[in-house]
């Protein structure tokens, strides 16, 4: 599971996801760490979901270390905090994101090494 943080348009929309320069002192994401924090949920910075079609800087987002369980009551309580009780965002700037395991094997070759060196000399 991560989160991503997006500034929003006057119509309470989420734009793009926030500039390199912008995410450490964005105030919804000190508000994630925060909770996540006092509730002794680990998390950790990550990158975007890697693409070989594009390049993109650490824009904040975080990685969160709790299993995807909704019969469980941290994770319960996670996505409540995260999600509105319809399932939007509460924060249209937070995006919460589990992805399947499976989703996460459609990549597994970018660990492979010498990937990144191989796709760089043929980008």
């Amino acid at each position: 599971m991560f989160v991503e943080f997006r500034r929003i348009d006057g119509n309470g929309k989420g734009q793009e996801i926030i500039a390199a320069h912008e995410w450490s002192s964005w105030h919804p994401r000190e508000k994630v760490i925060d909770w996540l924090d006092a509730k002794g949920i680990g998390w950790s910075p990550c990158g975007h979901i890697a693409s070989t079609n594009m390049q993109m800087s650490y824009r904040g987002q975080i990685y969160i270390d709790i299993r995807y369980e909704p019969s469980d009551a941290l994770y319960a309580e996670l996505e409540g905090f995260l999600e509105g009780p319809n399932g939007p965002v509460i924060n249209a700037g937070v995006r919460f994101y589990c992805l399947p395991y499976e989703a996460a094997l459609a990549n597994a070759a970018h660990d492979s090494p010498g990937f990144w060196e191989k796709w760089a000399e043929e980008f």
